[in-house]
């Protein structure tokens, strides 16, 4: 599937790869949602009952857009930062909502996997790992994949393996 080059646009700054969120058009659409609401209670269509909760709904909605906003800035939430010697990485496919790492905690990144769903495993000093998946699309995975080759420190080795064929991974082969 194909998006407008607009609509899936990606961001890269020198701190972070960003997916502007489409404020203008989020706002137009509430304002046209909330206009045939009133519009509807107007006339007479709708009672002020059956109303209320569009409304509600609606300012709820605007209100959230709102306070991320005012949280994140134009560009919105990053999908991979690197600020004050520390990395985060947003939209794991788990519950976490963003991993934030130091640096100087991993000496390691090994990314595996086929594009669209890459395993990031963070090594760290003593041996251990963190795996993340983040949920992606193939555009922004591709960004960000360049922007940690290119900003992570030396001392961060960057290792990025070919997917593995279908019987290595039924084998269920490691990297």
């Amino acid at each position: 599937m194909s998006y407008p080059s607009w609509l899936g646009r990606v961001v890269v700054t020198e701190n972070g790869v960003y997916q502007p969120p489409l404020f203008l058009l989020e706002g137009a659409l509430l304002l046209v949602a909330l206009f045939v609401v009133l519009l509807s209670l107007a006339l007479g269509r709708v009672s002020l009952m059956s109303a209320g909760p569009s409304l509600t709904m609606l300012v709820a909605l605007a209100v959230i857009r709102l306070v991320a906003y005012r949280r994140h800035g134009l560009l919105g939430k990053p999908s991979v930062a690197l600020h004050d010697g520390t990395l985060v990485l947003a939209l794991p496919q788990d519950s976490r909502g963003q991993v934030v790492l130091a640096l100087a905690e991993f000496h390691e990144l090994i990314v595996y996997g086929r594009m669209g769903r890459r395993i990031y495993r963070f090594v760290r000093h003593g041996g251990t790992h963190l795996e993340v998946v983040p949920a992606w699309r193939p555009k922004v995975e591709q960004v960000a994949l360049t922007f940690l080759q290119g900003k992570l420190p030396p001392a961060v080795r960057v290792t990025v393996e070919a997917p593995q064929t279908l019987f290595a991974s039924i084998r269920g082969d490691g990297p």
